[in-house]
């Protein structure tokens, strides 16, 4: 079986290695890019690889690992392999099961995606996912004590970073992940009816402030369901059990069905090697013609801001008039310190409701 890669850099280079490695019955027949690197020809001879370069797209079977989401046409080709979790989330309804695979799209090495159809049948009612294994290594190295620039260079040279580290924490990236795991297990998902907020690493301290009281946060993904309501919050939470073991660039999608209990899956999240195992996950699939059907039939929930309730810690200058701030949250108040000329006040769980009202307030408030 040939087929083509679209894309030509840190994961492509690692495919074909692989694909060699371990001797899989798959011939790579064409490489495509806007233009070959000088860094790119130098593996090319070292490696001695005998590949076309072209520009112009004529195979039937494409893997596609670019990243860009404007690729629409190719799902016309016979089979379509992607790791593009923007393309998939955006258009999943236009996918067919026998051509369109994209194991790597979300969770890496986790392979999470063919799971989740064997068990869609089943009801679920809670997810908790630490599904952005950039974000989660940046966090980890902050909290072990580095700062916010040395975090991101050291995850760029580990290959853990998008082209634009935005869409990382932005929460871009988590949400289209979070969109296919909800279309996979049968709900008909509204990107823009989750709650996502955007990372803010302006106040390192407030992290630190965690590592004094033996707390952990994490940037997760939480879905809960009741009846037909359901809530998404993408946030930085206070976690414990086992996702406050979840360092680095490992992921975890803990999710609890109804009549089962608990499922945990964990494993390696960002990264060439992960990305790569799944890819090798979808042509194997391809070649046993093993295909998972993709879902057409959905339930339909009503987006609410209610269901997730969380602590949350506000962060007040101390050159401001704390007497006011203190009235106003003396109900939601579990303990206080203070660090470095801030008040940190640690908060009772409140929802998004009560959240935005403090919000408004305070814009130093964090979920947690």
């Amino acid at each position: 079986m040939k087929f083509s890669i679209l894309g030509f850099g840190n994961i492509g280079k690692k495919l074909i290695l692989n694909i060699i490695k371990n001797n899989i019955n798959v011939k790579i027949n064409n490489i495509f890019v806007r233009f070959l690197k000088k860094k790119d020809i130098i593996f090319l001879k070292k490696k001695n690889l005998k590949l076309k370069i072209s520009k112009n797209i004529k195979d039937n079977n494409i893997i596609e690992l670019t990243g860009n989401h404007k690729f629409l046409n190719f799902f016309k080709k016979k089979f379509f392999i992607s790791a593009n979790k923007r393309l998939i989330s955006k258009h999943f309804y236009n996918l067919s099961y026998k051509n369109h695979l994209f194991e790597a799209s979300v969770g890496g090495g986790i392979q999470i995606i063919n799971i989740l159809k064997n068990l869609n049948f089943l009801n679920f009612n809670k997810i908790d996912m630490i599904i952005n294994g950039t974000t989660n290594f940046i966090i980890t190295k902050i909290f072990y004590g580095s700062n916010f620039d040395k975090s991101i260079n050291f995850a760029k040279k580990k290959g853990f970073v998008e082209k634009n580290i935005n869409f990382d924490i932005s929460g871009k990236d988590i949400s289209y992940k979070t969109d296919i795991i909800l279309k996979i297990l049968k709900i008909k998902s509204k990107i823009k009816k989750f709650n996502v907020e955007k990372l803010n690493f302006s106040f390192k301290d407030y992290l630190l402030f965690f590592k004094k009281i033996n707390k952990i946060v994490k940037y997760i993904s939480k879905v809960r369901l009741f009846k037909n309501l359901i809530d998404v919050n993408i946030s930085l939470f206070l976690v414990s059990g086992i996702l406050k073991y979840v360092n680095f660039e490992k992921n975890i999608i803990k999710i609890k069905f109804k009549k089962t209990g608990s499922m945990i899956f964990t494993g390696k999240g960002a990264g060439k090697n992960p990305t790569c195992s799944s890819v090798i996950s979808d042509i194997l699939n391809i070649k046993n013609n093993n295909f998972k059907k993709n879902i057409f039939f959905f339930k339909k929930y009503y987006f609410v801001n209610n269901l997730i309730k969380f602590n949350s810690i506000i962060i007040i200058n101390l050159d401001k008039n704390i007497k006011k701030y203190y009235i106003l949250l003396k109900k939601n108040i579990i303990l206080f310190r203070v660090l470095n000329n801030f008040l940190y006040i640690y908060t009772k769980k409140i929802n998004n409701i009560r959240y935005f009202f403090l919000k408004r307030i305070f814009k130093t408030i964090f979920k947690i």
